[in-house]
C-alpha cells in the first residue's frame, strides 16, 4: 500500500483505532454466535470459500477453538 509504505506511517495512521473499533468490525474472540454471524453473512451472499485466521499471539488456541466450536457447527 503506497499510502503506508513503512511501519512508521502504519504506526501513525493506526494511532487512533481501539480495541471496541477493530470488534466492531471483526468477528474477534471465543463467542461462536458472532463468528457464525458473520460466516453467514457472506454465504448468504453467495461466497463459497471463507477463511478462518488467528491474528492473536496463540494459534494453538485458535486452532482448538475452530476445531471444538466453531467446524461443528458449520458442517453438521
Amino acid at each position: 500500500m503506497a499510502e503506508l509504505p513503512n511501519p512508521v506511517n502504519f504506526a501513525a495512521a493506526s494511532a487512533t483505532v481501539r480495541e471496541e473499533d477493530v470488534r466492531a468490525q471483526f468477528a474477534c474472540g471465543p463467542d461462536v454466535e458472532r463468528h457464525l454471524d458473520a460466516i453467514h453473512e457472506f454465504t448468504d451472499a453467495g461466497y463459497d470459500h471463507l477463511v478462518t485466521m488467528n491474528v492473536g499471539p496463540d494459534p494453538d488456541a485458535f486452532l482448538d477453538f475452530f476445531a471444538a466450536e466453531l467446524r461443528p457447527r458449520l458442517t453438521g
